[in-house]
């Protein structure tokens, strides 16, 4: 997979540089030869206006009537005068002709043998010639072929037209200076890739290390090892992607122990009811237990009986919780009416503990809106706790407030209280505060996560305020009812 996804950013990192080069290239060269092209056509511009102006110099301090009378007797000096002219102008030719186009001198700055009939001027080059006094442009100078031209009307001593001078070069190649560019630049771009693909190659090594590491980590996972963890070094996305993963690891190793001290705790509460179950009745079957001792043990397994009952339905509520299956049904209820009758069911358990009850509502009747059995059940779980671990003949206090539009409910009791380390874990799945089982023999550690997983989906919060060997306060909000 890795190499898969790294082979992909390879090819693509390297056909973007190449597009890119390539394109730069092009740009450059296309600059260049433009450019090149734009200083050939200055030059073959300048040089067909030199032709010119030493043309009509001849004619005047010669005193003669037509440019054809410069070359006649085979004039070598009017020739040399050009070729020194062209000397400078490499792949520059240079064409002398008469109105008519009939050519009196062809060649460049070292090569005559050119013999004028291997020319061919257009007529309509000569015609704009004669007519506008300059042209430029292409034009099939030789035969099947093109070249860029600059050409220029000689005037005559008296004024009128005389002949034609006409620079031109071959049109279509390529100025030297920008097929080296091209190429300096097609080389040095290979370069640059391939030192680009080399530190990308490096640089994807490292970052696929980390992710090895991982994908290793978490099949160690998959197997239940959760005792693993990867290395972070650093500080960017790759760095904090590894810190997500081992905190990630570290929820998952506590959930397996959580989960491992869940079974633990249910085999315990599951066998020790029913090892007493079962031996009471099996006393009172078999007459080991006198007739008038048995409605006593009865109610013993009575008791038992209701603790597996408890028990199961909490295992049901976490599995209805965590499925989705438990819907909300919202209603208008009063909630001090509620915790009144929550309060007279304890009753006995109240007096049996000597506890000093405080009742607080700021009125007698507060109606809320919420699923009425699920705050019923939170409501009584808290109730339960707080009168289960209240020191006996302690205060416990039950408060309802307005807090804007909603309303606090507050459970309290004086007693060991949580201890300072446990109170972050003490709403977590599977949970119990009492490792020792010796204040809470009846519960799971699911109570309270189900308490604080009902007031998540009411959208509500439930919060814990203890000091250990003194107090503890659970805390919940509900929505007030505008009804």
């Amino acid at each position: 997979m890795f190499k898969s996804i790294f082979s992909k950013l390879l090819v693509t990192v390297f056909a973007v540089l190449t597009l890119s080069f390539l394109v730069l290239a092009l740009i450059l060269s296309s600059f260049a030869g433009n450019y090149e092209m734009e200083r050939e056509e200055e030059a073959l511009f300048y040089t067909a206006s030199e032709v010119k102006v030493m043309t009509e110099g001849s004619l005047r301090a010669d005193g003669l009537a037509s440019v054809a009378a410069l070359f006649a007797g085979g004039n070598e000096d009017q020739a040399e005068i050009y070729r020194a002219l062209l000397y400078n102008m490499d792949d520059m030719y240079l064409i002398v002709a008469d109105t008519e186009g009939n050519i009196l001198f062809a060649g460049n700055k070292t090569d005559t043998s050119l013999t004028p009939s291997s020319y061919g001027i257009p007529d309509a080059l000569i015609a704009e010639v004669n007519e506008k006094g300059q042209s430029s442009g292409e034009a099939e100078i030789f035969p099947d072929k093109y070249y860029t031209y600059a050409a220029q009307r000689i005037l005559l001593p008296s004024g009128s037209p005389g002949g034609i001078a006409i620079c031109f070069s071959a049109a279509g190649e390529w100025p030297p200076f920008a097929r080296l560019l091209t190429r300096t630049v097609l080389l040095a771009s290979l370069w640059i890739v391939l030192g680009a693909l080399i530190i990308l190659y490096m640089f994807c090594e490292r970052l696929a290390g980390p992710l090895k590491e991982m994908r290793n980590v978490s099949l160690q996972f998959a197997k239940g090892n959760f005792k693993r963890r990867v290395a972070v070094e650093g500080n960017d996305e790759i760095a904090a992607l590894g810190t997500a993963f081992n905190q990630m690891a570290d929820s998952l190793e506590e959930l397996e122990d959580m989960r491992n001290t869940f079974v633990a705790n249910v085999s315990h509460d599951l066998r020790t009811p029913m090892t007493t179950i079962l031996g009471f009745i099996e006393g009172i079957t078999s007459g080991a237990i006198p007739p008038e001792k048995q409605d006593y043990y009865l109610h013993i397994v009575t008791d038992e009986m209701r603790r597996l009952s408890r028990l199961v339905t909490e295992l049901l509520d976490l599995s209805r919780l965590q499925s989705g299956s438990r819907k909300l049904n919202f209603t208008h209820f009063d909630i001090c009416e509620m915790a009144r009758l929550i309060l007279i069911s304890c009753e006995q358990r109240i007096e049996q503990k000597h506890l000093q009850v405080d009742f607080f509502a700021e009125e007698d009747n507060i109606l809320v809106r919420a699923d009425k059995d699920a705050v019923h059940q939170v409501l009584y779980n808290l109730c339960d706790n707080g009168i289960k671990f209240a020191r006996e003949g302690s205060r416990f206090s039950l408060r309802i407030e307005y807090r804007k539009k909603k309303i606090l409910v507050t459970v309290y009791n004086e007693g060991d209280g949580i201890p300072a380390e446990d109170l972050p874990h003490i709403f977590d799945r599977f949970y119990k505060a009492d490792k020792s089982r010796g204040r809470d023999k009846t519960g799971a550690g699911l109570g309270l996560y189900i308490a604080k997983t009902i007031m998540d989906a009411h959208a509500e919060e439930l919060t814990v305020d203890s000091r250990e060997g003194e107090f503890c306060a659970f805390s919940f909000t509900v929505q007030r009812s505008e009804a």
